[in-house]
């Protein structure tokens, strides 16, 4: 099984969403919303796609106060979303498109964006490959896959997901059939620099998505 597979619709629940009455969102000030951010060590899989879940439905409901970007880790997982490991840090963002700077049609391009620079910004050369089916793959210059994306349109909700390649132990990545891959710390990233990726991460969403995160609290 890839990591890069495609978010199958069905696991946020489509009907569900289509069948919530769409109020009119709350607008920030500037038209744009901030960015609710949820850290996390490690949680489920599950849990992740339960609050994203939670969060696009409270946005067609316009109960939401801004989009949704959960930061985490995960537990050895194989599931139709693809394969999620220790040290493999994963994005899942949740947008209201008309709530966004960009809007729809540039989702997929931010989230490649936004991986090649982080990336880079270690030192590590890497390209964003893109593919009609809503998935994307990170390469280095060698032509491994360093991370893994795909992102999905349910109306104006716009569901992304991005899996970095962070620190993955090589054996678990075999035993879970992911093959010509390779983490930042093989690279060249120094170990003791893993913790500044989710630092990183945050500063590029805010300048390329042009929304601010607000972190009421590290969750867990």
């Amino acid at each position: 099984m890839s990591p890069s597979a495609k978010l199958n619709p069905s696991r946020i629940d489509q009907a569900r969403l289509a069948g919530i009455e769409t109020a009119m969102p709350i607008a920030a000030p500037d038209g744009v919303w901030p960015t609710e951010v949820l850290l996390f060590t490690q949680i489920p899989v599950e849990e992740a796609i339960e609050l994203q879940r939670a969060a696009a439905a409270a946005m067609l409901s316009g109960t939401a106060p801004g989009h949704r970007l959960i930061v985490t880790e995960h537990p050895p997982t194989a599931s139709d979303d693809g394969v999620y490991l220790p040290g493999m840090l994963t994005a899942w963002a949740t947008m209201h498109t008309e709530h966004s700077a960009a809007g729809a049609g540039a989702i997929g391009r931010q989230l490649m964006e936004l991986a090649e620079q982080l990336i880079k910004r270690f030192g590590i050369e890497a390209k964003a490959e893109d593919a009609e089916d809503g998935t994307l793959v990170l390469r280095s210059a060698e032509g491994l896959q360093i991370a893994s994306g795909s992102y999905f349109l349910a109306g104006p909700i716009a569901l992304a997901r991005l899996s970095i390649f962070t620190n993955v132990d090589p054996q678990q990545l075999a035993e879970a059939g992911v093959s010509g891959a390779a983490s930042m710390t093989d690279l060249g990233m120094p170990l003791e620099r893993q913790a500044e990726v989710r630092t990183v991460l945050l500063d590029l969403y805010e300048s390329i998505f042009q929304s601010k995160p607000e972190i009421p609290q590290r969750t867990g």
